[in-house]
């Protein structure tokens, strides 16, 4: 859920103020359980803040039914002395056992104070009204390739969904009603946060049991609150493991426009007097050719997402037509927006088999 409100104006006057905003504590503190609805929750900033930027880069989920927004001036005291604070108070009406899901608050990262100086990293806690304590669960990571994170004067904010993955799909190519293209996912998330300008986010409190999650990312362009799988950047992880320790991934994000990339290695003899070609299906006049290096390695970038024939040929002796060329193999490889492929290694088919091309309905002999 994210949330907009009037802009108010900076003060005016007064020195250079370039010190990024933080959150010095929160009621109920991060991990509370036994909490009672309706519930008052308090953020406690360290100065005066952009309630606009605020309000629009915070999310809530699960998404209450209702809430209401309030702020005012005040202190704070803790070990340091009395802070003069500025109070978010969010009041929420829902019981989150309705939902099986702990409720998660994010203060996002577009968050600025009334100077413009952006909070240092979102800020996000997550309790329950169960009387049991929150799961230990802990995952970190970075968004990487979405590009600017600014449209204009407005934060654009990275929404980054965590998928429990049922034990019965572990270890399975398909992790049933978890993300696995830019659809939408067959079930809800069981936690939802924000990534920050850095691209990090932070998981605190996710199940040990399962054991198992998998990520989906989009860059929330226009703040709808859903993926657009045509013009939002987004991304998703391979099944994760989780621990109490924490462990760290990184997520490349791409939009259906991001250039794709295939590599591989023949490993036939004298490879470099090999032909790679990489062609678009069903039309062979637009085909990319290379050679691979003495390794076998070759590689073809900026290619467009779609489906791609590629074969590779035995140039005739004395450097005769194409169209004499030995087909030592071919394929058919089916690329996706922003991928980057490897192939395993390509070789010789086995003693006794006929050719070194696939035929239809059988897989291409490849060497791992």
């Amino acid at each position: 859920m994210l949330l907009h409100c009037a802009q108010p104006a900076p003060p005016p006057g007064g020195p250079v103020d370039d010190t990024a905003p933080s959150i010095l504590a929160t009621d109920p503190p991060d991990g509370a359980f036994g909490v009672s609805y309706p519930l008052v929750t308090t953020f406690y900033f360290s100065e005066k803040m952009n309630k606009r930027s605020v309000e629009r880069d915070l999310r809530i989920y699960p998404e209450p039914d209702f809430l209401t927004i309030e702020w005012e001036e005040g202190t704070l005291t803790d070990e340091n002395g009395v802070h003069t604070v500025e109070l978010l108070h969010i009041t929420l009406d829902r019981d989150d056992r309705r939902s099986q899901r702990p409720t998660m608050i994010t203060v996002g990262g577009g968050s600025e104070d009334r100077r413009k100086n952006a909070i240092e990293a979102p800020h996000a806690i997550a309790f329950t009204s169960g009387q049991t304590p929150l799961p230990a669960g802990r995952l970190a990571g970075t968004a990487e390739g979405a590009g600017k994170q600014r449209t204009g004067r407005d934060p654009v904010s990275i929404t980054v969904e965590a998928y429990l993955v049922p034990p019965e799909n572990q270890g399975t190519p398909e992790d049933s009603g978890t993300p696995e293209d830019s659809g939408t996912p067959e079930t809800a998330p069981y936690a939802v946060t924000s990534a920050g300008r850095d691209g990090g986010f932070l998981f605190r409190h996710l199940p040990l049991d399962p054991e198992r999650v998998r990520l989906r990312l989009y860059r929330d362009d226009d703040q709808d609150g859903e993926l657009n799988g045509e013009t939002e950047f987004y991304g998703f992880s391979d099944t994760l493991a989780l621990s109490e320790e924490g462990d760290s991934v990184t997520i490349r994000m791409v939009n259906a426009e991001s250039p794709a990339e295939l590599s591989g290695v023949a490993l036939w003899a004298s490879p470099e007097s090999l032909s790679v070609e990489l062609a678009p299906a069903g039309d062979s006049l637009e085909a990319e050719t290379t050679s691979p290096d003495s390794t076998g390695a070759f590689s073809f970038v900026k290619l467009t997402a779609g489906t791609y024939e590629l074969r590779i040929l035995r140039p005739a002796a004395g450097g005769a037509a194409d169209s004499t060329a030995e087909i030592l193999d071919i394929r058919s490889i089916d690329l996706a927006p922003g991928e980057r492929r490897a192939l395993p290694g390509i070789g010789p088919p086995e003693p006794g088999r006929d050719g070194g091309v696939t035929p239809e309905g059988q897989e291409p002999q490849v060497k791992e």
